[in-house]
C-alpha cells in the first residue's frame, strides 16, 4: 500500500507531509512580504499609535455572517483558506486572505518557489478544485452578507467568473471525473430576520452543476441532516460528509441563568482592564501583574465549520495530545453507491480527499489519515497531526 503525500491547513497554516517525512510548512513569500511592510510601517509610525490603548478593530460580526473560518487578526495577518493538488506531481495551488486583499497562488514544492496567479482587495476564495483535463480551478467566492457562490477561473488565476447566485451558501465545488464541465457542490439557503441579518442556515444539500448546459440538478437532500463536501469518484461512487442538522445550537436556561449570576463579575473584571489599560497609557505601568506574560495570539476556544461553531476547548486543555476527534462522531464520512446504497467508513470527519490511486484522506481535526482504494472503514494509517486541521488534500508525488 502505497502512502500519498498530504498538505493539510491547520489554524490557517498551510503544511505539507511528504512518505517519510516531518510535517513543514509553506513559507509563502506574499505573507512575507505584507509581515515585512507591516514592521517598516510600525518602525515609522509607531510612535503615533503604540501608545494608545483605545484601537478599533474589525467588528465582531453574527455567528454566520463569517465564512468557513474566522478571518485574519492582527498575530495572524494572513491565512490559507484552501489548498489543492496541480498539474504535475509536486504542484499545488492555494489561496490566501489577509485583512485587506486575498489571492490565489501557485507553488512548486520541489523548487520551493511561489508564483502569484491573482490577486484583489477584499477577495475570499476557499474550496478549490482543479478540473483533471483542461486545469480550470473552480472555487467558492464568500461575499460581506454571509452568502457565497461558486466560480471558475483559467488555471492562470484569470477570467474568474460566478457560476451561481442567490442569497445561499454555495461550497466546495468539485469537478466531476468523465463529465466535460460538471461540478458537483454543497448548498444550504440562508435565513434572515427583518432586519437582514442571518438567523441561520437551511440543511446543506449536494447538487450537480452542469456549466454547459446551466442547468442544476438535486443529488441528495436530507431533512434531519447536513450533507457536505461532495466528492465523486470515477465510477460514480458519491463520497460526503454526513451530520445532524441543527438551525441554531440549543438555547440553555442555565447557561443564561449562570449569565445573570456572573453579570456583576464580569462587569467588574472589565471595569479594572479599563483602568489598567489606562494606567498603562498615562503611566505606563500595569495595574495587574498577575499570570505572567500575556500569550499573544487570539485565545482560540471555537471553530466555525461549514455554518457550524465547534467547540475545541477540550483540545486544548489536552495540549494536543488527545485522539478525540474535534467534532461529535456523529459527522460521518458517507459512501454513496450508484443504486443508493450507502456505508459509513469513517466517523468524527473534519474533512477529506479522493486520492488519484481511489484511496481517501481525512483528518479529524487533530490528525489526519489515509485509507487504501482496498479499505471498507476507517481509522486507517496516521499520516499526521497537527491543531485544528480543517482542510486536506492529497498530493500526488
Amino acid at each position: 500500500m502505497s502512502t500519498p503525500g498530504v498538505a493539510y491547513l491547520a489554524d490557517g497554516k498551510l503544511m505539507l507531509v511528504m512518505p517519510g517525512q516531518r510535517p513543514r510548512a509553506v513559507e509563502s513569500k506574499f505573507v512575507e512580504g505584507i509581515l515585512e511592510r507591516r514592521a517598516e510601517h510600525r518602525r515609522r509610525h509607531g510612535w503615533r499609535s503604540g501608545g494608545m490603548v483605545w484601537n478599533v478593530n474589525r467588528p465582531a460580526m453574527p455567528d454566520m455572517m463569517e465564512g468557513a473560518m474566522p478571518g485574519p487578526d492582527d498575530s495572524n495577518p494572513a491565512r490559507f483558506l484552501s489548498v489543492v493538488d496541480g498539474e504535475k506531481p509536486g504542484e499545488i495551488y492555494y489561496t490566501i486572505e489577509t485583512d485587506a486583499i486575498g489571492g490565489v497562488f501557485h507553488f512548486d514544492v520541489n523548487e520551493n518557489y511561489e508564483r502569484r496567479l491573482a490577486h484583489k482587495q477584499d477577495l475570499r476564495l476557499a474550496d478549490l478544485s482543479r478540473h483533471p483535463v483542461d486545469g480550470q480551478l473552480a472555487c467558492t467566492i464568500r461575499h460581506p452578507d454571509g452568502s457565497s457562490s461558486l466560480g471558475v477561473m483559467r488555471n492562470d488565476g484569470g477570467g474568474l467568473h460566478e457560476v451561481t447566485a442567490g442569497d445561499s451558501r454555495d461550497e466546495s465545488p468539485s469537478w466531476i471525473p468523465g463529465q466535460a464541465n460538471s461540478l458537483v457542490y454543497q448548498s444550504a439557503g440562508i435565513g434572515r430576520d427583518a432586519s437582514g441579518v442571518i438567523y441561520g442556515l437551511a440543511p446543506y444539500g449536494i447538487y450537480e452543476l452542469d456549466l454547459d448546459n446551466n442547468r442544476m440538478t438535486t443529488l441528495l437532500e436530507l431533512e434531519e441532516q447536513d450533507c457536505l463536501s461532495p466528492r465523486i469518484d470515477s465510477t460514480g461512487t458519491l463520497y460526503y460528509i454526513r451530520r445532524p442538522y441543527e438551525l441554531r445550537p440549543p438555547s440553555s436556561i442555565w447557561r443564561a441563568a449562570k449569565d445573570v449570576v456572573l453579570f456583576p463579575i464580569r462587569l467588574t473584571w472589565a471595569f479594572v482592564h479599563f483602568l489598567n489599560a489606562f494606567s498603562m497609557f498615562f503611566a505606563k505601568k500595569p495595574l495587574m501583574t498577575a499570570g505572567g506574560p500575556r500569550r499573544k495570539g487570539p485565545d482560540k476556544r471555537s471553530l466555525m465549520l461549514w455554518g457550524r461553531w465547534v467547540q475545541v476547548d477540550r483540545e486544548l486543555k489536552a495540549g494536543g495530545d488527545s485522539d478525540k476527534p474535534l467534532v461529535p462522531r456523529t459527522w460521518e464520512l458517507i459512501r454513496r453507491s450508484t443504486n443508493g446504497d450507502e456505508q459509513a467508513i469513517a466517523s468524527g470527519v473534519v474533512a477529506f480527499d479522493l486520492c488519484a490511486d481511489g484511496g481517501i484522506v481525512y483528518t479529524n481535526g487533530v490528525s489526519v489519515f489515509h485509507l487504501s482504494a482496498d479499505s471498507h472503514s476507517g481509522p486507517g494509517e496516521r499520516l499526521a497531526r497537527g491543531m485544528f486541521i480543517e482542510r486536506v488534500s492529497g498530493l500526488r508525488l
